[in-house]
């Protein structure tokens, strides 16, 4: 049963979802819709980049990913669709893929065989060619193969001898912010030193890493690496984002003071 992946910017009631998800369902009837993300942030790139990046290694192969955000083409922004692993990533060339993948993917191909121009490329295009890679046309007969997609900013986090300056990248149900800055960046960048977290202002401070939710009283703030091996800031019992109005691409900076030893030796 071949296996198609939705990420929008939609919203879960949208009209468009439905739509979309009813020519699949007509067309490829033994597809598994499994919908990723419909609450993306409007052509939050980024943000799709993250859920496409920290979920699709759990997919089988043979799945193809649809990701309906920023989707309209340009002169310079084409469709594609993108095989790695042997899974299939369907979207425009906006800067995407880059942010999802980590390592050379296996094809990059220019979708030609469907009209472009369309105001609804999500149906017109991403739909159709996920119906017919899923009926087992070969990717390689879409179009041109090309040798490099379109990149844009990076999801790194900055860092220099002292500090690293990072971005929000996502907020989960728990209103719980997911920034860009990696546990090997931390760890690297620390070097056996004290730390301080700070968002928005010196007022909201996190001095330690949390190993789980559950290590303070009702209401502080706690950092900790979640799964995916970035830095996240919750709150216990509460929804930091909506209580500090945080918001994706707001600043999250750490700073590194003396080493441990030093300190207890003061």
């Amino acid at each position: 049963m071949p296996i198609i992946t939705l990420t929008s910017d939609w919203q879960s009631d949208s009209i468009y979802l439905a739509v979309v998800k009813g020519f699949i369902l007509k067309n490829s009837p033994n597809s598994q819709i499994i919908d990723l993300n419909h609450g993306i942030g409007f052509q939050g790139v980024g943000e799709a980049a993250f859920v496409i990046r920290s979920s699709y290694k759990q997919f089988p192969e043979g799945t193809i990913h649809i990701i309906a955000v920023k989707s309209e083409a340009t002169e310079k922004q084409k469709h594609l669709v993108v095989e790695i692993d042997n899974q299939y990533f369907i979207s425009n060339d906006n800067g995407i893929f880059n942010l999802i993948f980590d390592k050379p993917v296996d094809n990059i191909i220019k979708i030609e065989n469907y009209k472009t121009a369309s105001t609804f490329p999500e149906l017109d295009v991403f739909a159709k060619t996920a119906c017919q890679l899923a009926s087992g046309k070969n990717v390689l007969e879409f179009g041109e193969k090309l040798s490099k997609f379109n990149k844009s900013f990076s999801l790194s986090a900055y860092a220099d001898e002292n500090i690293i300056e990072g971005k929000i990248i996502f907020i989960d149900n728990y209103k719980n912010i997911i920034t860009n800055i990696t546990k090997d960046i931390f760890e690297t960048t620390r070097n056996d030193r004290d730390f301080v977290i700070t968002l928005k202002s010196i007022k909201y401070k996190i001095e330690v890493i949390s190993k789980n939710y559950n290590e303070t009283e009702e209401g502080d703030l706690l950092a900790i690496f979640n799964s995916f091996g970035y830095l996240e800031i919750a709150q216990a019992n509460g929804q930091v984002a909506e209580m500090l109005q945080l918001s994706v691409k707001d600043t999250v900076r750490v700073k590194f003071g003396a080493k441990k030893k030093e300190l207890i030796m003061k």
